[in-house]
């Protein structure tokens, strides 16, 4: 995988050498009428590469938690969007933005997530 600047320019499928399961976001309405997000029904299981390439201390209501930022390259594929969840091994990321092309073809596609580390 060759990253020029904040776009990746070339992947091979050999770089895809992790898995990840894809929770899409999904809505229900509560008893009381209140829209509520899901993310219970995994919609597949992917190779992927995942790279870290960000970490930050943000503050959040009288509590500090670090927020790390991942990189994730896939095969095309349409159905990913902004708000939904991959598990990542032990980890849980919120997927940031709607998928790129990498190279401006319809081969990959990759996007950034992040995971809210929480202490305490």
């Amino acid at each position: 995988m060759r990253q020029v600047g904040t776009s990746i320019a070339k992947v091979s499928i050999d770089d895809l050498n992790d898995r990840v399961t894809h929770y899409p976001r999904t809505q229900a309405r509560t008893a009381h009428g209140v829209l509520q997000y899901a993310w219970d029904t995994p919609a597949g299981e992917y190779w992927a590469r995942v790279v870290g390439y960000s970490a930050k201390l943000a503050e959040q209501a009288a509590e500090m938690a670090n927020v790390v930022t991942y990189r994730v390259v896939m095969r095309y594929r349409e159905g990913i969007h902004a708000g939904d969840r991959l598990a990542y091994r032990e980890r849980m990321l919120t997927v940031d933005c709607e998928p790129m092309l990498v190279g401006g073809r319809r081969e990959f596609i990759y996007f950034d997530c992040r995971e809210l580390v929480e202490h305490g």
